[in-house]
């Protein structure tokens, strides 16, 4: 159907349009999208703040096609063009400025538990508690807990009367500046439960936040209308959750004082496009993984949360349930990481900043782009074989 010098430009369009539609159906794995592979190497993706990944992803298809058109050509100009695609993103990357201007600081302590999410019931908030006051002080503006750190669920309609609520409000009558950000399963007054990040302000006020994005299978049923029917045999436990979390609408951000905090939880942090138009000063990831074990999963998670600190120029706080939590800088720079298995809390003073980049104001338009261009093209091209076979009749 296609000319041959045309069919190198319908695959890539082809490519990112499947990567783009795939991060937007409940079947969502975006792991391997192709812009994820630079995540250890933010140096030469500093442009990721205009593209975002998907821009990563054009850029390996692109090297890929000069490769073989090298390969078939074999001459000077296929060579010069294929040097330009591999090297010229990575010298914009260093031409980029990646100072910016700090509006304030806050001092926030990022605990990392070392929950065997496995076998949770082992785990006590006191612990918790223990571990976080080894870090706080009276300057201390934020704590962050990791995914489903409190135990069991917590009923929203009476969330002051929860036992390990109650404990961490009386942290805030210790250290009268704290703000809490806790992961904790909720239930809201229709008796839908979500995995949800709870905020609990200084002044004792509660924000939720429900995840937005389940992991298929383990969270939820994909389709329910569809495959609900086979729940049982499609279900993976992961820490305790087969299949039944409702999902929420939107990323809520809460109020830290004059900042907004973007709350990710888990799975949400390998979807940059969630963070399009958010005004906010810190992103903010909570994490269970735990579960990986011990094995190259979770060290891939960690690393795509720089992706998102340079996709918004803000830095990124995050907490695991055991390794790796850490602190990284809006330029994607690991200031501070956790090992794993490690029971640990540290302090980080977070600055922050106002810049708003141009991937934060249109998120994923390359996607949109190469979707809408791919069914031009198909438009195109089956239009001149109606024409051409009425003209051959």
């Amino acid at each position: 159907i296609f000319p041959s010098n045309r069919r190198h430009v319908l695959l890539v369009l082809l490519w990112v349009s499947f990567e783009y539609l795939h991060l937007h159906w409940q079947l969502a794995w975006p792991w391997l999208t192709l812009g994820n592979v630079f995540a250890k190497f933010p140096d030469i993706i500093q442009w990721y703040e205009y593209t975002g990944v998907l821009g990563g992803s054009l850029w390996v298809l692109f090297v890929n096609v000069f490769i073989f058109n090298f390969i078939q050509k074999r001459n000077k100009s296929s060579f010069i063009f294929l040097l330009s695609i591999i090297f010229m993103p990575i010298i914009i990357s260093y031409l980029i400025n990646d100072q910016h201007k700090i509006s304030n600081k806050i001092e926030v302590v990022i605990v990392q538990p070392n929950i065997d999410s496995y076998n949770e019931s082992d785990f006590d908030i006191d612990q918790f508690l223990n571990i976080s006051k080894e870090k706080l002080t009276n300057n201390t503006h934020l704590l962050v807990s990791p995914e489903t750190m409190l135990q069991g669920v917590v009923n929203e309609k009476h969330i002051n009367k929860n036992r390990d609520i109650r404990k961490l409000l009386g942290l805030i009558d210790k250290y009268p500046n704290l703000n809490i950000l806790v992961g904790a399963v909720t239930q809201d007054v229709r008796g839908f439960k979500y995995n949800s990040a709870i905020f609990i302000g200084n002044d004792k006020d509660f924000s939720i936040h429900y995840k937005t994005k389940l992991v298929p299978g383990a969270e939820s049923i994909p389709y329910p209308s569809i495959f609900d029917r086979f729940k049982d045999f499609l279900s993976v436990e992961l820490a305790g959750s087969v299949g039944s979390y409702s999902r929420g609408k939107k990323i809520r951000e809460f109020k830290l004082s004059e900042h907004k905090i973007a709350p990710l939880i888990c799975y949400e942090s390998i979807f940059g496009d969630l963070l399009t138009q958010k005004d906010i000063s810190i992103i903010s990831i909570i994490t269970n993984d735990g579960w990986w074990r011990d094995t190259p999963g979770y060290k891939q998670h960690f690393h795509y949360a720089r992706l998102r600190a340079i996709e918004q120029r803000k830095p990124v706080v995050r907490s695991a349930n055991t390794g790796i939590s850490g602190f990284i800088d809006p330029n994607g720079n690991v200031i501070h990481s956790t090992k794993w298995d490690q029971e640990v809390s540290f302090a980080v003073s977070v600055s922050t900043n106002n810049v708003k980049t141009f991937y934060n104001r249109f998120g994923d338009y390359i996607g949109r782009i190469s979707c809408f261009l791919t069914v031009l093209l198909f438009c195109v091209y089956f239009v001149r074989i109606r024409i051409r076979s009425n003209y051959l009749k």
